[in-house]
């Protein structure tokens, strides 16, 4: 009779655990590992030098606990050391890393050793699991999110209690040239994403992501690591990526109804991707580019809108929105690119929600982009204006022989078949029997009805492309779709209700009958070569890299000429009664004011008759001197300035905030030729971005006087 070696059997799998201050949780936390249904488990439970009970706790679980053991430090050394510690001890195949206020559900081990075993080319196993409240109520589920290592290196998705092959753990701790252990005691905080990181960017190991929920724990508690994390968000994140020589990105992308495709264009730009509520955390980015500003379902457009928030402002949304007072937004490049969804909301918007929409899409972003001519057009219907650029496809395809039986492609997904117009799709192919109809996009539905093929999700898209002779895409409304982009590619035939060059678009009213003899004439035609060459040209990937970068250059001249419009519609709100107060007695006995970046003139009727008003931006002086017939006006930039005379006081109000510290010099040059004395307010502690910037004003000037104004400083010097 064969012997079987239990151990090879039922490999074992070590829990190290970390126990600080969790005398009330770690008794039912080690109860959970070892009322599992898998016969070959040790706990290694370290007391941190807890000051509660813990110790004692634990001293008593050895005797209801064979395979326990309890390791006891005398001081507190962090969760990094234990749990190095106690790895030292595990004899386990897998270790794991439960937390000692989790409880981890019936059966989950097994699953996690045997579904590892299954995979020996997976190095760790991961998935979600789930917060609960003090009271055991559930607060969230998080069931993290698919293995994708360059994500990683933006944010960590994987939680640490996940288990991971022992010998994995040592080869990287050596790689790392950690040998006491992988977990970093130098790391504050985010230690998690520092072990991740360690693991898949550094060791080059994977993954297996199982959509699941393993465990449950309490909520980050005050003062803990989640909670200096929190309070030093930016610096923490920071110091993991250089400790991982990650590339501290200055773009992050944003598309709250789209992550896979925001991902995809993250990677290509070399940027970060994250959703918008992460930023509310804290960033440093000098771009923030939005694909699809969804105003709908409910929920997403709250999401849309924290984006592009100042992160400072984020405790004081509430209090402001009282006081009836905008929000302040990121000092970043701010970009929106609209898709088809959002064009089709809104054009069915109402029109105090639309007029709220159009106020930022017009004035306060940076660029607002339409993929193609005619969402284009559809924008300007609404009044709306945009610039195009096109979205470059995840893929080109060969354009390889088409198949020998005339194939149509249909994309079908599992969600919103109106929009797709799925139930004319079968109309149209029951009227064709002969032709093979291949429905894809919808992973619940596979299989064969008639001459119709329902085939889910597509993972080989080039052999699915190369089995297809015809893309037909007839939405409601869907922009300029990937999929039209990647067939032509290929040299496919498409049908597409839109004007588009290449594509057949006798089926733009989506009449059925204008689809079936659309594809009838598809069906005579051969492979679209100028199709597939064009495609390459005018989508490629570089070209649009290249202008997105491009749009992180600051030119002044055309930030404000483009900006002038929505300046004319806040200007009230920066230039208040209260602020001309605090002002005025430095400027009321000046005989000659020239007021530099005067904007649309909003304070020349302050000052005496020996008035110049000065800005850099055409459009705003020709609203000045509409609006202020008697007044003088000119256009320069300050570094560019020359007058005929010099006058008593420059009125400077947010000027030199706009202009680089290289270009300083040559300001206060020109201003010295035009004026004898300087009076100026400027924003305090700028998070320098983009067209912001600090500068120490008493290394520039000769300051007189200082007077704090809110968040802005009021200053008087000499020329």
């Amino acid at each position: 009779m064969e012997t079987i070696n239990i151990k090879d059997q039922f490999p074992l799998i070590s829990f190290i655990m970390p126990v600080y201050n969790d005398g009330d949780s770690v008794e039912k936390a080690i109860d959970s590992i070892f009322d599992q249904d898998w016969p070959a488990i040790e706990v290694i439970a370290v007391d941190d030098g807890s000051p509660d009970n813990a110790g004692k706790v634990l001293d008593g679980l050895k005797k209801k606990h064979k395979n326990l053991t309890v390791v006891h430090f005398e001081m507190n050394q962090g969760a990094c050391k234990a749990r190095n510690e106690g790895a030292k001890l595990a004899k386990g195949k897998y270790f794991a890393w439960l937390p000692a206020d989790a409880k981890i559900y019936p059966g989950m081990v097994r699953f996690w050793v045997e579904t590892l075993e299954r995979n020996p080319d997976k190095d760790f196993l991961y998935g979600g699991y789930k917060f609960i409240k003090d009271d055991g109520t559930t607060y969230m589920n998080y069931f993290s999110e698919e293995f994708f290592p360059y994500m990683l290196t933006v944010y960590n998705y994987i939680d640490g209690s996940f288990p991971i092959k022992a010998s994995t753990y040592w080869e990287v701790s050596k790689l790392m040239n950690q040998p006491d252990g992988l977990w970093d005691s130098n790391i504050k905080s985010l230690q998690d994403w520092d072990f991740w990181l360690s693991v898949v960017h550094d060791g080059k190991r994977e993954g297996l992501y199982v959509r699941d929920l393993f465990f449950e724990t309490t909520l980050p508690h005050p003062g803990g690591l989640s909670d200096d994390s929190h309070r030093n968000w930016v610096a923490r994140c920071n110091a993991i990526r250089i400790k991982h020589g990650i590339p501290l990105r200055k773009i992050c992308v944003v598309s709250p109804g789209a992550a896979f495709f925001g991902k995809y264009i993250a990677k290509l730009l070399d940027a970060d991707f994250k959703h918008a509520g992460m930023l509310m955390k804290g960033h440093d980015y000098d771009m923030i580019y939005m694909i699809g500003y969804y105003t709908n379902p409910p929920g997403i457009l709250e999401e849309t809108a924290t984006a592009f928030i100042d992160p400072r402002f984020v405790t004081q949304i509430a209090e402001l929105g009282k006081e009836g007072k905008s929000v302040p937004l990121a000092s970043a490049v701010k970009i929106v690119h609209l898709v088809g969804t959002d064009i089709l909301q809104m054009q069915f918007m109402n029109r105090i929600d639309l007029k709220i929409i159009k106020y930022y899409l017009n004035g306060i972003f940076d660029h607002v982009f339409t993929e193609f001519k005619e969402t284009q057009k559809e924008m300007k219907e609404l009044a709306i204006d945009t610039e195009v650029l096109a979205l470059p496809p995840r893929k080109f395809f060969d354009p390889n022989p088409l198949p020998k039986d005339f194939t149509v492609a249909v994309y079908a997904p599992g969600v919103n078949e109106g929009l797709y117009n799925i139930d004319l799709m079968v109309q149209v192919s029951k009227a064709l029997p002969n032709v093979k109809f291949r429905f894809y996009g919808n992973p619940a539905k596979n299989g064969k009805e008639e001459n119709r093929e329902y085939i889910g999700y597509v993972w080989d898209m080039q052999k699915f492309i190369d089995e297809c002779s015809c893309l037909v895409r007839i939405t409601t409304h869907d922009g300029l779709p990937q999929s039209v982009l990647e067939f032509l590619s290929a040299g496919r035939r498409v049908i597409f209700n839109r004007d588009f060059k290449y594509v057949n678009t006798a089926n733009k009213q989506i009449d059925i009958k204008a689809v079936i003899s659309a594809i009838k004439e598809e069906m005579k035609e051969k492979l679209n070569l100028e199709a597939s060459k064009w495609v390459r040209a005018n989508f490629n990937q570089e070209k649009f890299k290249e202008k997105i970068y491009s749009l992180m250059s600051y030119d002044a001249k055309k930030y404000w000429e483009n900006r002038a419009i929505n300046w004319i519609n806040v200007a009230a709100k920066f230039y208040g009664t209260k602020d001309w107060l605090e002002i005025e007695p430095f400027i009321k006995n000046a005989k000659s004011v020239i007021d530099i970046g005067c904007g649309d003139g909003q304070w020349s009727e302050k000052f005496g008759e020996d008035y110049l008003g000065v800005d850099i931006s055409e459009n705003l002086i020709k609203y000045a001197q509409k609006k202020y017939p008697k007044r003088e006006f000119k256009v320069s930039a300050l570094e560019d300035l020359k007058t005929a005379k010099k006058y008593d006081v420059a009125f400077c109000y947010t000027v030199f905030e706009h202009i680089p510290e290289e270009n300083m010099a040559k300001a206060i040059k020109a201003l010295k030729s035009v004026a004898k004395q300087v009076v100026m307010v400027e924003p305090l502690d700028i998070q320098t971005k983009y067209y912001c910037h600090n500068h120490d004003y008493d290394k520039w000037f000769k300051i007189k006087k200082k007077k704090q104004l809110g968040n802005r400083m009021l200053m008087v010097a000499d020329l």
